[in-house]
C-alpha cells in the first residue's frame, strides 16, 4: 500500500511540475511574442523618424538649392554680371553692316567688354560668366554660365526654320561649345517675314513656293534656345 501511495504521490507531483513547464513555457513564449512586438514596433517607429528626417533633409536641400538658383538668376541680370563678360566677337559679325555696327554700340552702352577676334564659327559671338564663390559656395566647383550667340540674317534665319535644319545647326554648334547655352540673333525679322508675307500675297498666281516659318512656336530645348 505505501509503494502504491508512493507512486500516486510520483505521479501527482510529476504531472504537476509537467503542468508548470507548460505555464512557465507559455508564459515564456507570450513574455517574447510581446517583447518581439515591441522590437518591431520600436523598429517601424525608428524607420519612420528617419524617413522623416531623411525628407526634412531633402526638403531643406531642395529650398537651398531654389535659393542658390535665384540668388544667380539674379545675377546675371545685374551690373556685376556683366562687369565679368569679356565677350569673343567673331570678325564676321562685325562685317555685317549694321548688325555688327549696332552690336558692338549696344555692348559699348552695357559696358561689356568685348575683343574681336577669329572664333571657330563663323559670325559667333561666344562669352562665360563666372558665378561669385558666395553664390556657388555649395558647389565643388565654381559655377560658369556660357554662352554662344549666333548672328544671322533674317531671311538664312528663316531658311535654317523652314528647312528643319536648325536643330542640327543647334547640334553642329554644340559639337565645338558643348556646355554652352545656343542663342539666335536676328536683326529685323519679324519686319522680313511681313515682308516676304505681302509679296507672296501681290503675287498669288507667280510660282512662289515660299511660306511663313514658325518662328513664334520655335523652341529649340535642351541643346540650345533662341535669345
Amino acid at each position: 500500500m505505501d509503494q502504491m501511495g508512493n507512486i500516486v504521490k510520483q505521479r501527482r507531483k510529476t504531472k504537476a511540475i509537467t503542468e508548470k513547464s507548460v505555464r512557465d513555457e507559455a508564459m515564456g513564449t507570450r513574455k517574447m511574442a510581446k517583447e518581439e512586438r515591441i522590437r518591431l514596433m520600436e523598429e517601424k517607429n525608428l524607420k519612420k523618424q528617419q524617413e522623416k528626417l531623411q525628407r526634412a533633409a531633402l526638403k531643406a536641400e531642395a529650398a537651398e538649392m531654389k535659393k542658390i538658383q535665384k540668388e544667380q538668376q539674379k545675377w546675371e541680370k545685374g551690373k556685376f554680371a556683366v562687369k565679368s563678360i569679356v565677350a569673343e566677337i567673331d570678325i564676321k559679325v562685325v562685317e555685317l553692316g549694321s548688325v555688327g555696327g549696332n552690336l558692338l554700340t549696344r555692348f559699348a552702352e552695357r559696358g561689356i567688354t568685348y575683343r574681336i577676334t577669329s572664333n571657330p564659327i563663323e559670325r559667333s559671338i561666344v562669352w562665360t560668366m563666372t558665378v561669385p564663390e558666395h553664390i556657388s559656395q555649395s558647389s565643388p566647383e565654381r559655377i560658369e554660365i556660357q554662352y554662344v550667340l549666333l548672328v544671322y540674317e533674317a531671311e538664312e534665319f528663316c531658311n535654317l526654320v523652314i528647312n528643319e535644319s536648325l536643330l542640327d545647326h543647334v547640334f553642329s554648334v554644340r559639337s565645338c561649345y558643348p556646355s554652352y547655352t545656343v542663342c539666335y540673333l536676328t536683326n529685323r525679322l519679324m519686319a522680313y517675314i511681313n515682308k516676304r508675307e505681302q509679296e507672296v500675297y501681290k503675287n498669288l498666281t507667280k510660282d512662289n513656293d515660299w511660306r511663313r516659318p514658325p518662328v513664334e512656336e520655335k523652341e529649340v530645348n535642351e541643346t540650345g534656345r533662341k535669345c
